[in-house]
């Protein structure tokens, strides 16, 4: 199912957070005060990420092409 929905915030383990009246998503590579559009997993809370809408400010290009750790890769996006 995809969604249009704003991040609000960032989770425990780095992705970002779109709440819903049912629940949080979870969506990773985004930053509070986005908006974007999502493919909700059924099945679970996450989500993928189809399109950023809305860029945040703090929304900056990533330092390195590719990144050893998935963390480091999240949030290199991030002032």
């Amino acid at each position: 199912m995809e969604l249009e929905v704003e991040i609000t915030r960032l989770g425990a383990q780095g992705d970002a957070v779109a709440e819903r009246p049912d629940g949080p998503i979870f969506v990773p590579f985004t930053l509070p005060g986005e908006r974007v559009r999502v493919a909700v997993d059924p099945k679970s809370d996450h989500a993928t990420l189809l399109d950023v809408l809305e860029q945040s400010a703090e929304r900056v290009a990533p330092v390195a092409r590719i990144s050893a750790c998935a963390a480091a890769a999240r949030s290199s996006t991030w002032r």
